[in-house]
């Protein structure tokens, strides 16, 4: 297990330094990775890393990549989506009609009873445990090696093109891929299997729901919350965002938790963590993120950020437990094992292990331009 240790982001060796470079790693196809144009980042229960792209799907264990494209047997080059069923077995869903299984590093294919598969955009495990598709032809269940079609209709209307799925007790939120249908985001009763509203104004991104049970969405150039009182009552509606997040937020975001509650929005080539106490962190092109066409971001087991580009295949962060500390720009700084020392204001910081201890120096202020550690002592 990775040890988190809080990095300091402000450690400037003067007031007017640059700005804090973060250990960015990088990778592309030269590096192993099947395609640059990354769509989605998962992880399997063994650790293993999942990048799927529009050239195939990667399988990276810390170490090398496992590429499988068309001509190792995928239906398309065009990866949707994938999900693991079981210990080493995943379903793979391909832009066409095959659905795709790769068991113990070999590639086979689904057998339905009836021979059918919808154009698999998502797969969504419920909370009772029920395996969801959301697909070009709609709403399916996937239930004994069989795609049963579940009635999506509004106004006498067929909704398809279905894009994510997000669970509310018994409701569904499901949003749609296709810009030009007029639907945008639908509330859909899992019990009944009836479409309750459909949302017809605003432009989704996309949704989450953090640890508290809030659901975010992103839509309109806007980050606004879900009323959940009117999903009780079977309509879809929007309230404001607590008033501690104005001055935050980047609009037109696409939005995503962590398990310690921290937002991350991620749009273009910027990316911004809020922590759960308001504390804003950026990661852009100043602070060495070298990338375009963000889409998609994850953290990992160990804590570690990945965010997959459009184009430039893949960037992971080390260590993502980092705390931005832009009212302490420091004059020195220095390390000792798991220990960070920097000075800033006539004070001297102490970090170790995601806890900040200060010692003040006395008057008049020292102007401290170097640190240095010796066995025990500063």
């Amino acid at each position: 297990m990775q040890r988190k240790l809080t990095i300091l982001a402000c450690l400037f060796f003067c007031a007017n330094c640059f700005a804090q470079q973060y250990p960015f790693v990088y990778y592309t196809p030269r590096d192993g990775l099947v395609n640059s144009r990354v769509r989605a980042i998962k992880q399997d229960s063994r650790g293993r890393m999942l990048f799927i792209t529009y050239g195939g799907i990667s399988v990276y264990d810390g170490t090398h990549f496992t590429n499988y494209s068309k001509q190792d047997g995928l239906g398309e080059n065009l990866v949707n989506d994938a999900i693991e069923i079981s210990p080493d077995s995943l379903l793979i869903s391909t832009n066409t009609t095959i659905l795709n299984t790769l068991v113990n590093g070999k590639i086979g294919v689904y057998q339905t009873v009836d021979h059918f598969c919808p154009i698999v955009n998502r797969f969504f495990k419920s909370q009772a445990g029920d395996w969801y598709v959301a697909a070009d032809e709609g709403l399916f269940l996937l239930s004994g090696k069989k795609f049963v079609r579940l009635p999506l209709v509004y106004q006498g209307y067929d909704i398809k093109f279905l894009d994510r799925i997000l669970q509310w007790k018994n409701f569904f939120l499901i949003s749609i891929w296709n810009p030009e249908n007029r639907q945008k985001l639908i509330l859909y009763d899992q019990l009944n299997r009836k479409v309750l509203d459909v949302d017809t104004k605003n432009s989704v991104y996309n949704f989450a729901q953090d640890k508290k049970g809030r659901i975010w969405i992103s839509c309109n150039d806007k980050i606004m919350l879900v009323d959940t009182t009117a999903l009780k009552n079977g309509r879809i509606s929007y309230l404001p965002l607590p008033a501690k997040y104005n001055g935050l937020l980047q609009d037109n975001s696409f939005i995503s938790f962590d398990d310690a509650n921290n937002l991350w929005l991620y749009a273009r080539s910027r990316v911004v963590k809020i922590s759960a106490d308001f504390q804003k962190q950026v990661f852009s092109g100043e602070q060495g993120l070298k990338t375009t066409s963000l889409s998609d971001l994850f953290i990992d087991k160990e804590g570690i950020a990945w965010f997959a580009s459009d184009g430039g295949g893949i960037v992971k962060i080390r260590n993502a437990n980092i705390e931005l500390l832009d009212d302490h720009p420091a004059t020195a700084t220095t390390t000792q094992n798991d220990t960070v020392w920097f000075s800033s204001n006539n004070i001297i910081y102490r970090a170790f292990q995601n806890e900040r201890k200060s010692f003040v120096l006395p008057k008049p202020q020292l102007g401290v331009g170097t640190l240095y550690t010796h066995n025990q002592k500063l």
